[in-house]
């Protein structure tokens, strides 16, 4: 692995020749799992196979404690315009999310990991790492996946909390998605899944040894071909605290032999008898060493430091919403012959929110004629578990009619309702994706966004759009 361009820390001979050596050591192959990536629960790619070829797990380590992270790692924090020596606050503190692993092509093996970040409130800041270079095919291949763990600790002075974006350096250009995760419960640990490859991103040019400035616009793709040289997430507003772990990159595209996906085990060497690491407790050692993070658990509330950057409009949270009432009851009927039917439904195995979404809704409209439209501003409430009945909207301007849903069909929205959570209230929108797992906030499902569902399954099931789409 030839060494990377975009330096981080100042580390990169040693742990590339350590990576190299940790590899002949290794032989544990990365297990491939098989589900629906991606927000929009892209279902061509349903079954497609995923590998990891990245993962990140960071470790506590009580001899890390205070420590600069790029001392300790490769991971480093840039804000927009300046060199990682300007920005001071990207420490390594105590406790990050409990959900430990071990480690992809990431370095350095055998140190103290155990760190997470925190900064002083800006607009536009990096954390990201330069470990290892990769064609963008493996991100940009739909049913890619990136996932991490966040706890963002800022809100801002309307009370709404920070969010993180992705980011990713091709060849010379930054691109920083559109969408952006939003904390749910401040200070919590939090999961993330996105599929890379259906986002819209900004870009920006790259500095050598600068920090990505903030995109004034959006709405460019990944590009079809280029090498990933950096990657991490991005924030437009920081508000508070930040801490992120566990940051990996599944790919379905097919892996070259250069790319290891061997499974490194985390380091202990750096450790004190003491840590939890060692220990296996999971729990602060008594007394609580020192925590560069805060003490006192409150929500940080204040402004960035720093003006908003020129041409950029920091965009406001999207509220939960319904789509236009005017669209109930409208859009083109779906209709499934019964020769198609279990091509339609074939089965996949399904872990995210929306990856189930899809199938209810797939369930849903292959169970009787029905228009798009129907499904549009249904409410959480408008579905009685006990009863089966959906409430919905079979004409414009018609009365919600409730329709018997037969046992096949409750069970995959029974399992869609499952993955969301508690905290769902009658009145929220019915098919959309939990908020821990959405970006930039709930979207409602409009008639677009069900036919491009009906269509991708359509696609897998080799059936023609035209059979299934009826005036």
């Amino acid at each position: 692995m030839r060494a990377p361009m975009f330096k981080l820390g100042r580390h990169y001979v040693k742990q590339e020749l350590y990576h190299r050596k940790s590899r002949r050591r290794v032989r544990q192959i990365a297990a491939s799992v098989v589900i629906c990536g991606g927000l929009l629960g892209p279902l061509a790619h349903a079954q497609s196979k995923q590998t990891t070829i990245y993962k990140e797990t960071y470790r506590y380590c009580t001899g890390s404690l205070g420590r600069e992270a790029a001392l300790e790692g490769v991971w480093g924090g840039y804000k927009s315009g300046s060199p990682l020596g300007k920005f001071s606050n990207l420490k390594v503190f105590s406790y990050g999310s409990l959900k430990v692993g071990g480690s992809v092509n990431s370095n350095p093996q055998g140190f103290s990991e155990g760190y997470a970040f925190w900064f002083r409130p800006v607009y536009g800041l990096s954390i990201v790492t330069a470990e290892m270079n990769f064609d963008v095919k493996y991100i940009s291949t739909p049913g890619s996946l990136v996932s991490y763990d966040q706890r963002l600790s800022g809100i801002d002075v309307a009370g709404v909390p920070n969010r993180t974006q992705l980011a990713f350096l091709i060849d010379q250009t930054w691109y920083i998605s559109r969408e952006a995760a939003r904390q749910v419960i401040p200070g919590a640990w939090e999961p993330v899944q996105v599929d890379p490859s259906t986002l819209l991103y900004g870009t920006v040019p790259y500095v050598s040894g600068l920090g990505a400035e903030v995109p004034t616009s959006y709405g460019t793709s990944l590009p079809s071909g280029g090498t990933v040289r950096a990657f991490g997430i991005f924030m437009t507003e920081v508000n508070g605290r930040v801490r992120l772990d566990n940051f990996e990159i599944k790919t379905s595209a097919p892996v070259a032999p250069s790319i290891s996906t061997a499974i490194q085990a985390s380091g202990l060497s750096g450790c004190p008898a003491t840590s939890p690491d060692v220990t296996g407790g999971g729990v602060p050692p008594t007394p609580p060493p020192p925590d560069p993070d805060d003490s006192d658990g409150t929500i940080d509330q204040f402004l960035p430091t720093d003006p908003v950057p020129p041409g950029v409009s920091i965009v406001s949270p999207i509220a939960p919403q319904f789509c236009p009432i005017a669209e109930q009851g409208v859009g083109v009927k779906v209709k499934i012959s019964k020769s198609g039917r279990k091509a339609f439904l074939r089965k996949a195995k399904k872990t995210t929110p929306m990856a189930l979404r899809d199938e209810a809704i797939a369930q849903i409209v292959s169970s009787r004629i029905m228009p798009l439209g129907a499904l549009v501003n249904v409410r959480v409430g408008d579905y009685d578990t006990t009863t089966g009945g959906l409430k919905v909207v079979l004409r414009r301007n018609a009365q919600p009619k409730t329709v018997r849903l037969s046992k096949t069909v409750r069970g995959a929205l029974d399992s869609y309702l499952a993955s969301l959570g508690s905290g769902r209230k009658s009145t929220d929108p019915l098919l959309v994706t939990a908020n821990r797992t959405i970006l930039d906030g709930t979207k409602a499902v409009c008639s677009k966004e069900l036919k491009s569902v009906v269509t991708k399954r359509a696609r897998v099931a080799r059936l023609s759009t035209k059979s299934i789409f009826v005036k």
